[in-house]
């Protein structure tokens, strides 16, 4: 499977422009290069399988700083990884995703499903433009030098920053809130969570076309619950990131239940 075109955009600076609808335009171009039939109905999007159809090398290490939960590479280079109880310097590829053992370990599906969406949307959005997959491969059995690195830690990903100030932060932050966006559009697409929300919310009148948020708030709170419950087991996320995706959707306008 090639790498999606989504003929993005740069500032001189190489900062990446991107729209709010771009998100879930390319999330949904992913999906379907992968297999359309994931958005005929609202269901568990394979984002493990999706990343090892691109090529990209995941693999989850134990890292020594243990608030970090993931790196996508930027260069060819080795990274301190804990093996046999301890820690070797070893080698690994631009583009490669590693992500923390430790998460792993805690079993939580929506935690790790989140993260592994979070790093390939960097992969995807933030690597140099002259990456190729067909040209990372090198001889470093014999090199020291240390891989270029987004480093995501757990406020990172956690956070969700307020766009009214995303310009004014600094470019880490927004590559993170960027990493974020894609990953909740990708494990909860636009066109399957709409679905969801028409089939679940049979008496509330749906405006897919409006920016206008349903009054989702006039539902008895045990209903509110019950309908985050079943949209992050559909999905296969957490309630808190449903909530928010719901939110960026417009069809919940608040995230406090």
């Amino acid at each position: 499977m090639e790498r999606p075109d989504f003929n993005l955009k740069y500032s001189k600076q190489d900062f990446l422009f991107i729209t709010k609808d771009e998100f879930d335009y390319h999330a949904e171009q992913l999906i379907r290069m992968y297999d359309s039939k994931l958005l005929e109905s609202p269901q568990t999007i394979p984002i493990e399988l999706i990343i090892e159809a691109l090529g990209i090398d995941l693999s989850y290490e134990e890292f020594r700083n243990k608030n970090e939960l993931g790196k996508t590479l930027m260069s060819n280079g080795t990274v301190e990884i804990k093996k046999a109880g301890h820690y070797h310097w070893l080698p690994y590829k631009k583009g490669d995703i590693i992500i923390s053992s430790e998460l792993e370990q805690c079993g939580i599906e929506g935690r790790i499903r989140f993260t592994e969406a979070h790093e390939l949307g960097h992969n995807l959005y933030h690597l140099p433009k002259d990456y190729d997959r067909q040209n990372m491969l090198f001889d470093i059995e014999n090199t020291k030098t240390e891989a270029k690195a987004i480093v995501c830690k757990r406020e990172d990903i956690k956070s969700v920053l307020d766009l009214s100030n995303l310009y004014e932060s600094k470019e880490t932050a927004i590559k993170e809130w960027q990493a974020n966006r894609f990953a909740s559009s990708v494990l909860m697409p636009r066109t399957s969570a709409l679905s969801f929300s028409k089939k679940n919310l049979p008496e509330i009148e749906i405006r897919l076309m409006e920016e206008t948020p349903l009054p989702f708030e006039t539902l008895p709170n045990y209903e509110k619950i019950d309908f985050i419950k079943k949209f992050a087991e559909c999905f296969a996320v957490s309630k808190e990131a449903a909530k928010i995706r719901l939110q960026a959707l417009g069809i919940i306008r608040k995230i406090d239940y």
